[in-house]
């Protein structure tokens, strides 16, 4: 496991693109990346959602001695704007959220009543009334046809996509909603889950029958984290109750010197919880049993403020106000990235610092393998590009390579020279790049 202070951390942000305050206005930033496509919705003080590429300008790829991987730098070029969405209100948006297929684009706002739905397709915006200004999320189901909407005193309301029309309503006391048969909330059914002021959490389906509730399971509000068949709540600075198959019920509880329970991410495989004192604790679902734990952060740098976790590629990140750590977890925890995102970069004079009151705030993956990290004045960055040469998830080629193993010597053996001509072509093609410069 990785530890703060290693030989291979670097200075500077290796970036491949900004959207900046320009775009933002200053101060914090909130964003949601496309599920599938190279594309990332924001939104800060300017109070102006822009959808824009992730994935915009040249790059070139420098590496150090001190380190294994190698990082994608470039000149800062800025993301290209692909659209832009005007709230109907004049106050700020708290959220914004994709549909399960990136269709569709849900935000609300501050002391607003109105959800904003945005259709990538038409590239056309309509609102629907929700008869409340206190919403707190907005949440697709899987099939993309439905959209359930919260609010502040745990009513929830389902409005058809299509047609904007309310489906039903599920509010604290609505018993005679409730299944008769006490469906699980286990049993792969698509449903929901949400929490009430009073602690309580409760999980319905998409036409409004409540499946399961459980009773003060906080006193706190805190977001309500489900994955694989788990509900999971913080419960404390230190604890967190999972719930699972069968009605089993797990309590988690880490040690004070981790300090105050920041933030934690369900996958398939996994419970990844991180801690303002820089520690990261990683669980096996169901067992619940350590994979590893670690102190991503030494005494010196800040506090953890977030975590992110993209299962497909095997990837967690964890960032402090001026630190960006990632790691492969398909490989121990193997540290590949490692930055302190104010200093001047030694590596490449095209790779950013920031300004020190342009502190990290947030981090997120792309589908691609990216890192969107946010800044308190509000910059939006697209950290190590993977892809092509330069890529800095170099496991998958042990990866491929064990599987490899199985296949007859002679397909291996050429499957070995399709991968090295590739590497060639990469090679060749960064080379005429940079002659033509």
């Amino acid at each position: 496991m990785p530890a703060g202070g290693n030989d291979n951390k670097k200075d500077g942000l290796p970036v491949q693109s900004c959207l900046s305050s320009i775009a933002h206005g200053r101060g914090s930033i909130i964003y949601s990346t496309h599920p599938y496509l190279p594309l990332v919705a924001s939104c800060g003080s300017s109070k102006v959602i822009q959808i824009s590429s992730s994935l915009s300008g040249e790059t070139s790829t420098s590496s150090s001695s001190s380190s294994s991987s190698s990082f994608t730098s470039t000149a800062l070029p800025d993301s290209t704007v692909i659209d832009q969405i005007i709230p109907p209100s004049p106050t700020p948006v708290h959220t914004l959220t994709w549909s399960p297929s990136g269709s569709h684009l849900a935000s609300l706002q501050t002391s607003s009543s109105l959800v904003t739905i945005f259709d990538l397709d038409s590239r056309k915006t309509r609102s629907i009334e929700a008869h409340s200004k206190d919403l707190s999320f907005v949440k697709f189901g899987s099939s993309g046809e439905s959209f359930a909407v919260g609010t502040g005193k745990g009513v929830v309301s389902i409005y058809d996509l299509k047609t904007g029309t309310k489906k039903a309503t599920v509010t604290p006391n609505s018993n005679s909603n409730k299944s008769n048969k006490r469906a699980s909330l286990f049993t792969g059914q698509d449903c929901f889950c949400w929490q009430l002021p009073s602690g309580d959490v409760m999980c319905c389906d998409w036409e409004g029958v409540i499946l399961q509730v459980w009773d003060k399971v906080t006193r706190t509000r805190e977001n309500v984290v489900t994955g694989e068949g788990w509900l999971a709540v913080k419960t404390s600075d230190k604890s967190i109750s999972a719930f699972g198959p069968n009605n089993s019920t797990v309590e988690l509880n880490f040690p004070t010197e981790h300090g105050k329970l920041i933030s934690f991410v369900l996958d398939r495989s996994g419970l990844t919880a991180a801690f303002s004192k820089g520690f990261i604790v990683r669980l096996a679902l169901g067992t619940f049993e350590e994979i590893f734990t670690g102190k991503f952060l030494t005494n010196r740098e800040a506090p953890l403020v977030d975590l992110a976790v993209l299962e497909e590629k095997n990837l967690m990140a964890a960032v402090s106000k001026d630190t960006v750590k990632v790691v492969c977890l398909a490989e121990g925890a193997r540290e590949v990235l490692s930055v302190n995102a104010c200093s001047r970069s030694s590596m490449s004079a095209d790779a950013p610092a920031l300004d020190v009151k342009d502190c990290i705030s947030a981090a997120e993956f792309a589908a691609s393998g990216s890192l969107l990290v946010g800044t308190a004045e509000g910059n939006l960055y697209l950290v190590g590009q993977p892809g092509g040469a330069g890529n800095w998830v170099e496991g998958w080629k042990d990866s491929l390579m064990e599987t490899l193993d199985s296949f007859p010597t002679s397909l291996t053996f050429l499957f070995f020279l399709f991968l090295l001509s590739l590497t060639i072509i990469g090679e060749l093609h960064n080379a005429n790049h940079q002659f033509l410069k």
